[in-house]
């Protein structure tokens, strides 16, 4: 059953002919959660177990969050013992208890008490119990003694509740009572209901001691009899509502409770019968063997008599191949009383469904046909679009009211899609005739780097109605996420220097030679741009603000969350980073390739040799002796050559080629080749 603005009922266990159910009998007096999902399950407590104790407590994300009401219904209601409004009371909490005291959790980190936070003053010995008592008499006395614990001052003794308790014998007041002095008065019972009665006193008083109450509440217990038979039917109205005329094999049933409250036995002695209203003109029931037939309602099990404090319950069927709205108003008259009860039905024409979904541009709508998927266009990354999903009843005026018997949105799932809440459109959503109801869901596309291919998100929101020709569907959603294109652009709008990845910077060296820019005002366009004018096939923007070109692709491509840095020219492009990991402090660049060049092909990373680089040997006459550090002051190797391939045989070939030959001959920065004559201090 749908929560939202629909109050808490209560049932009654009973049995018809051997078999066990349930009957609506009562309801809260306002409804839950008006604007939103987040009412939580009623808890019932009790004092100690006590009979007639009974509370139910809910707890509401809206209006008065705490909400106490007497377990047992008084007239079809449960009548409010208390309320409190809660500032951040969370979704679906319930109240904990402890020592007589409750406690609620808010989502503003505070946790409130419920209780008595004080000491009594008086000690009065509550609960007073009365003998059980018929009604219209009166039970025996009891004198209600309180002592006091600190020195007080009474002021008034005030009688709550309902009138089934009197008191006398109040001492004048204002009453000043010495600490361990008593004062008395007198309660007594004479019940004008029957079950299970009670009531409070308020003593009030002032004092001058810090830590005590200034009420002391004394709880009045007793119980009704009457010693003739006494009638109640609960609930007084039946009601039938969205009933698809002739849909319904055998119609629908509920039930409803023929009560005998006295202690004798009560005979139901005839049954008025109405279609019109409670005063009639009756008419003659069509009586059969199973039931008693009024229009297209049947009773079945019509007790003719009921058994001393017993129930009967009575079966009522609604059933008709016919729109629109009918009534029943039955009069039971007994030696117990008479009552009136109603029931009412409403039956319609088959609903229509009709499913829309709103146009990219949030203008128009898209009619539902199966296999069909619904979609938000094109989203571009970092911003999100949201979109109304709308059903509409769009039957006739005589249909029935349309129904969500089945709804499970895409709410919190996995995606770029999914609904603003699982609350609009939720399942029992009731729609009537030439009305709708909406949703919202949106396509929402991460921040990804520019020039990233597009891709596609879809969700799903499965759909059902009382609407027998539009079928159990699983409608689809669709998103096409796509990310900024920098120029130059190629023909067909994308960028021509598509995004590569997040790759590792020194390792080993530079890994992008030449610098094409350090701008405050970088951005992956203005990179993209720059090297496409040089004609490099990879280029990379890093440290927010630098352009980098180079012919080959670097070795190491990484986790994407390593390039976390912005660009200084726009905070919403992603210029290189130092790694998403707590203190990993390594350099990366975020890398694009030409793929003109490429043919459109993001080239892979040379594999890493197995064991990781060796240290070459030496040739020509040339012997390693180490791995040395650089000269704080200048060049350890001032003498600098250049080599167009880059190896240990050609700086080596390089530095002895020189007249006279050069000593020493190193390389730094995976290429770069110096030579010496003199030596240097080894690490």
């Amino acid at each position: 059953m749908i929560v939202i603005n629909y109050p808490s009922r209560v049932f009654k266990f009973s049995c018809s002919n051997g078999a066990p159910g349930f009957t609506p009998v009562a309801a809260t007096p306002e409804p839950n959660a008006f604007s939103g999902l987040g009412v939580s399950h009623g808890t019932t407590t009790s004092m100690k177990g006590a009979i007639g104790s009974g509370l139910y407590w809910i707890t509401d994300v809206n209006g008065f969050n705490l909400r106490i009401y007497n377990a047992i219904p008084n007239n079809g209601l449960l009548t409010v013992v208390n309320k409190f409004n809660i500032p951040g009371v969370t979704k679906f909490s319930r109240p904990v208890f402890g020592n007589g005291r409750a406690y609620i959790a808010t989502n503003q980190g505070y946790i409130y008490g419920f209780g008595a936070p004080v000491n009594l003053p008086l000690n009065c010995t509550s609960p007073y119990e009365f003998e059980t008592t018929n009604l219209t008499e009166t039970s025996p006395p009891k004198t209600i003694t309180c002592k006091a614990l600190i020195g007080v001052t009474v002021s008034s003794i005030t009688l709550t509740g309902n009138p089934d308790f009197s008191i006398s014998g109040l001492p004048t007041l204002p009453l000043t009572v010495a600490t361990g002095s008593s004062f008395s008065f007198t309660g007594v019972f004479n019940p004008t209901n029957v079950g299970i009665l009670s009531s409070d006193i308020v003593v009030a008083t002032t004092n001058g001691v810090t830590g005590y109450s200034v009420t002391t509440p004394i709880s009045l217990k007793g119980t009704g009899e009457s010693v003739a038979p006494r009638l109640a039917i609960s609930p007084v109205t039946v009601a039938f509502q969205g009933l698809i005329a002739g849909q319904a094999p055998g119609g629908v049933n509920q039930t409803v409770l023929f009560i005998n409250s006295g202690n004798t036995r009560l005979d139901i002695s005839s049954i008025k019968y109405s279609q019109v209203a409670e005063v009639g003109p009756f008419i003659q029931p069509n009586v059969t063997d199973s039931g008693t037939q009024v229009g297209p309602f049947t009773f079945y099990n019509i007790p003719s008599s009921i058994a001393p404090n017993d129930i009967a319950t009575v079966t009522i069927n609604f059933d008709t191949a016919h729109a629109g709205n009918f009534g029943a108003y039955l009069t039971v008259i007994s030696n117990g009383g008479s009552k009136i009860f109603d029931v009412v039905g409403t039956a319609g024409d088959v609903p229509t469904a009709l499913v829309e979904f709103q146009t990219t541009d949030g203008l128009g709508w898209v009619k539902y046909t199966p296999d069909q998927a619904f979609t938000f266009g094109n989203v571009t990354e970092n911003t999100t679009r949201s979109l109304k999903l709308r059903i509409t009843n769009n039957a006739t005026t005589n249909a029935a009211s349309l129904s969500l018997t089945i709804s499970k949105a895409p709410f919190g799932s996995a995606g770029i899609i999914n609904a603003n809440n699982q609350i609009d459109l939720a399942e029992g959503t009731i729609i009537p005739t030439g009305k709708n109801a909406t949703a919202t869901l949106y396509c929402s596309v991460p921040k990804v780097p520019w020039n990233t291919p597009s891709y596609a998100g879809s969700a799903t929101w499965e759909l059902n109605f009382n609407d027998p020709t539009f079928g159990h569907q699983v409608i689809r959603f669709e998103c096409n996420a796509v990310a900024e294109q920098s120029a130059p652009r190629l023909a067909n709008g994308t960028a021509q220097y598509a995004y590569a990845g997040c790759f590792r910077e020194n390792n080993p060296g530079r890994q992008l030679k030449s610098q094409l820019y350090g701008n405050d005002n970088s951005t992956t366009e203005m990179c993209t741009q720059a090297c496409a004018t040089k004609g490099y096939l990879y280029c990379g923007t890093q440290y927010n603000r630098e352009c980098w070109g180079g012919p080959t692709i670097p070795n190491l491509k990484v986790d994407e969350r390593n390039c976390n840095f912005p660009c200084k020219g726009d905070i919403n492009q992603i210029c290189g980073g130092n790694g998403f990991a707590e203190g990993e402090g390594k350099s990366y660049i975020s890398l694009f390739v030409d793929s003109l060049q490429t043919n459109g092909q993001i080239p892979t990373p040379p594999a890493t040799p197995a064991g990781g680089p060796v240290v070459n040997p030496g040739i020509s006459g040339y012997g390693s002796i180490g791995c040395y550090t650089e000269s704080t002051t200048g060049r350890a190797l001032p003498n600098g050559k250049t080599i167009a391939l880059k190896t240990v045989a050609n700086c080596i070939n390089a530095c002895a080629a020189n007249k006279p030959a050069y000593k020493y001959a190193g390389l730094e920065y995976g290429g770069e080749v110096s030579c010496l004559q003199l030596i240097i201090n080894k690490n």
